[in-house]
């Protein structure tokens, strides 16, 4: 008896598998797979991850997709408080992000001081700003380092002068 139903569930899965047996209710699914496949792909669209908790200085807005990570307040030396941001970049290259940061900066008023790629792929970007304290920003690639967000392609970090000092 069991050696019937395994030849008769063998026989069904063939049978389903087999497209010369397709039946009038599967061949529009298979119609519409050809046009489906013929159009082009929406480009993927990849989940923002957490916004930063505060809006950045200036009115910068990163408009890259991200993931905030951290931030910190460093008041080590006297007078110069700088708050460090950290957040991962989402689906995009280190070139992509950069370029990306760029323009958010520039739509800040800001200019690009210093922009340098290094041996191990990361951009080292300086701006300035008329009445502001200087921002320093590295993009750096995942390059084997564990980040949080699943999608995160890289790091972004920056050191802004934290209430207006500079």
């Amino acid at each position: 008896m069991k050696k019937v139903v395994f030849m008769l569930l063998a026989a069904m899965m063939l049978a389903a598998c087999d497209p010369k047996s397709a039946t009038p209710a599967t061949e529009p699914a298979a119609a519409s797979r050809d046009r489906a496949a013929a159009e082009p792909a929406p480009a993927p669209r990849v989940a923002q991850g957490s916004p930063i908790p505060q809006p950045l200085a200036e009115g910068v807005r990163f408009s890259f997709p991200h993931h905030f990570r951290s931030q910190t307040v460093d008041s080590s030396i006297p007078g110069r408080t700088k708050l460090r941001i950290t957040v991962e970049f989402l689906g995009d290259d280190v070139a992509t992000v950069a370029d990306t940061l760029i323009k958010d900066m520039k739509a800040a008023g800001f200019r690009v001081a210093k922009d340098e790629t290094t041996p191990d792929a990361r951009r080292m970007l300086l701006f300035r700003k008329d009445g502001f304290g200087p921002v320093q920003v590295q993009v750096a690639p995942r390059a084997g380092r564990p980040l949080k967000h699943r999608a995160a392609s890289g790091t972004v970090y920056s050191v802004w002068p934290h209430a207006g000092q500079g």
